[in-house]
């Protein structure tokens, strides 16, 4: 018996019965891939934490100076704002320009995020002082909190020198995602080097300083409304917001600060 062809009002329903499957399987698998994504990420932070463990052990338990904890290219003709995209350094080979953190770490697929990749692709060449003969081909973007190990003169330091000094371990990061932008009013610094510094409100420079990233749980048209990784003291990590108020008794700061500074209960005047 010879088969009957489908009409094209049947060959329609099948069309439209697959473009709704579609539809509702995409957001789905938009969600299962932006998962895999921090999976990676948690993964990677992680590792940070155990590479900063194994440093602290090896070392008398002082946090490495986190201006060139990681990377370390200003000796080596830097190009400061795009250090974090310029692969010509090629920073697994270049062991002049590799931090001491560095050797605790096996591959340089744990210095970025993958999450951070298409957002770096896309909005990179926005950052200040971008060099545009230098291609943005993503090579980190996790920086170390700047009050672990910063130094404020030769001798002495912004936050603390070892790891003992930190008050609350479960309250302060270790390292963060950086933003890659700079946010009117939130954000004057972005990723250039692997240190995170975010300010005190009553800073007298008047800089707001360093921020945690914002391109996760956020689609790529609204780089500023998401959240960043972060890895704490006791190795957990979480997505954290960069722009929450927490009130500290006196008034408020953001998150921001709250979560970078080690020394406990965070003073009404500029405590660096």
């Amino acid at each position: 018996m010879k088969k009957k062809a489908f009409t094209l009002i049947e060959l329609l329903v099948v069309i439209s019965i697959i473009a709704l499957l579609v539809a509702i399987l995409m957001p789905a698998l938009g969600k299962a891939r932006e998962q895999a994504k921090f999976t990676v990420c948690k993964t990677n932070m992680k590792q940070y934490y155990l590479g900063m463990a194994m440093y602290l052990e090896d070392n008398n338990d002082d946090y490495p100076e986190s201006w060139h904890a990681l990377f370390n290219p200003r000796g080596d003709n830097s190009t400061h704002y795009c250090d974090w995209h310029n692969d010509s350094y090629r920073y697994e080979s270049n062991t002049n320009i590799q931090g001491p953190l560095f050797k605790y770490f096996k591959t340089m697929e744990i210095h970025q995020c993958p999450t951070f990749e298409g957002f770096a692709r896309r909005y990179g060449e926005t950052h200040p002082n971008h060099v545009t003969t230098i291609p943005v081909v993503p090579q980190y973007s996790y920086s170390q909190n700047h009050y672990l190990g910063g130094k404020k003169t030769a001798t002495t330091y912004l936050g603390v020198r070892k790891s003992a000094e930190v008050k609350h371990p479960t309250e302060v990061v270790i390292f963060v995602e950086e933003t890659l932008w700079t946010i009117p009013g939130k954000a004057s610094h972005v990723l250039n080097d692997t240190c995170f510094r975010p300010r005190h409100p009553r800073d007298p420079a008047g800089f707001l300083g360093d921020c945690i990233a914002t391109y996760h749980n956020t689609p790529l048209t609204k780089k500023d409304d998401g959240s960043g990784d972060a890895v704490f003291g006791d190795g957990h990590v979480e997505l954290s917001i960069p722009f929450q108020m927490v009130n500290v008794g006196w008034g408020e700061v953001t998150s921001n600060f709250r979560y970078a500074w080690p020394k406990g209960n965070i003073p009404a005047n500029c405590p660096y």
